[in-house]
């Protein structure tokens, strides 16, 4: 089973990825962190095998939450997908997406799109990223 974190302040798209994983029971441990202060206490206790990362956050934005999580040696070679309202051309998202291992998606998103990339992000690229 992969342990997968969604760090995310909004309670409606927190309930759409309860949905959306609600019949995922057995393939994923999916953990919810509200904010990225909380955010950043789980990965920084626990190895993931993939983070879902907002970058509209109120505490601490997803680049912020995502820099500090880069030098973190439990999470460093971490998947990352990016779900957001804001542009792949955005100076947070395109920092982040330098990094390899790490995607985007623009919201709204569908279930379909949601697991097509975490299928994606989980499998063993072996570098080609």
């Amino acid at each position: 089973m992969k342990n997968i974190i969604i760090v995310e302040d909004d309670k409606s798209m927190q309930a759409v990825y309860r949905v959306y994983f609600k019949d995922q029971t057995g393939k994923y441990n999916v953990e919810f962190a509200d904010n990225g202060m909380v955010g950043y206490k789980k990965i920084h206790a626990i190895a993931y095998d993939l983070i879902v990362l907002d970058m509209v956050m109120k505490d601490m934005p997803g680049d912020s939450l995502f820099a500090v999580v880069d030098f973190d040696t439990k999470n460093k070679e971490t998947p990352v997908i990016v779900i957001s309202v804001l542009s792949r051309s955005d100076a947070g998202v395109e920092y982040i997406l330098e990094r390899k291992n790490t995607d985007y998606l623009k919201k709204p998103i569908t279930k379909e799109q949601l697991f097509e990339k975490i299928k994606y992000m989980l499998t063993d690229k072996s570098g080609d990223k």
